[in-house]
């Protein structure tokens, strides 16, 4: 029974699944039902687009107070105002959809959470069974098993409560707000603190409180921060340790367009080779076990997708001494 007097047998997680599956399929029709309305004023703006161009042009045609030559230059400009509207209409729509295939993941990693947190849930069932055996009862393998899975098991909750905060802010599609950069990190790295302490990692966070991040979504801000880190441990993981130790290095700055973010580690660097594939889908830069376990190749790529969507751009750039590998995420201001 749980502390809201609630008995966890198959009737309360059939229960639990009904609750869940209602409340998801409230949030779907509440998205589409958003989604068909903003559908619908975007193509009336289109629409009056449209009659004010071609009223604009037939006003100019019909003129006799213009001169030839003034008339072709205005209506050049029109049709060029029209073609910009038009590609900017086509842009707008290519990100929406990005997004909505975000959305879609979205709700596929959410349920895998869910999964995930009963599995958890298990796991620490079985810790709590073999702590309650006395400990002269324990041999040496048994008390190091559960020590290795209770350090894991923490490990894993950190993991699960970052996906569920990243999928829940990709549900909430283009919602956005302004976000401190410099906290962004900060959770960030706290959330795989554990993990970088036990590999002796040290982690500098230099962007300025002070300093202004872009307005967009947080969870897609977020998320990037969390994929470049995480490659980042697993390449200062992948080779032993330079005498000045394993480092990885945030930095930001905002130029006259740009939010600048770049995350920065002296691990095993990325050869020429590696540099032309790094981006593309299925390709990892390493090969080594990290938060996330092995690449599975398409983090870059999934990256570099993401930062599309906020009109944004991704790039490796040259290291500051003494470090081997610095991304450069760039977000328009």
């Amino acid at each position: 029974m749980d502390r809201q007097g609630f008995i966890k047998n198959a009737a309360f997680y059939q229960l639990q699944a009904i609750v869940r599956g209602a409340l998801e399929g409230v949030g779907i029709i509440h998205k589409q039902a958003e989604r068909k309305e903003r559908i619908e004023k975007a193509n009336r703006s289109r629409s009056k687009l449209d009659k004010v161009a071609k009223s604009t042009l037939d006003i100019i045609q019909s003129s006799s107070s213009v001169d030839p030559s003034e008339k072709e230059e205005l209506v050049g400009e029109v049709e060029d105002l029209k073609e910009q509207a038009e590609e900017s209409v086509e842009a707008e729509r290519e990100a929406r959809k990005a997004i909505e295939s975000m959305n879609l993941l979205g709700a596929v990693s959410a349920f895998m959470s869910h999964e995930s947190s009963m599995i958890l849930d298990n796991a620490q069932e079985l810790v709590r069974h073999w702590k309650s055996i006395p400990t002269e009862e324990r041999d040496e393998k048994t008390q190091e098993v559960v020590e290795k899975t209770e350090s894991t098991i923490e490990d894993y909750k950190q993991h699960l409560g970052y996906a569920e905060n990243f999928m829940k802010g990709l549900s909430e599609g283009d919602e956005t707000e302004e976000l401190n950069p410099k906290m962004q990190v900060k959770h960030v790295v706290n959330r795989f603190e554990s993990y970088t302490k036990r590999r002796s990692i040290t982690v500098e966070n230099t962007i300025d409180f002070s300093l202004e991040g872009p307005t967009m979504n947080v969870a897609v801000y977020s998320g990037v921060v969390t994929n470049l880190f995480t490659n980042a441990i697993k390449a200062v993981s992948e080779d032993a340790a330079p005498e000045e130790g394993n480092k990885i290095r945030f930095e930001a700055e905002n130029t006259p367009d740009y939010h600048k973010l770049r995350v920065i580690d002296n691990g095993s660097g990325i050869s020429e080779d590696e540099k032309d594939k790094m981006f593309d889908p299925l390709y990892s830069t390493t090969n080594v076990e990290g938060p996330g376990s092995i690449g599975a190749g398409l983090g870059l790529y999934i990256v570099k997708n993401v930062v599309g969507t906020q009109g944004g751009e991704i790039e490796l750039v040259e290291p500051p001494e003494p470090y081997e590998t610095a991304f450069e995420v760039r977000y328009p201001r």
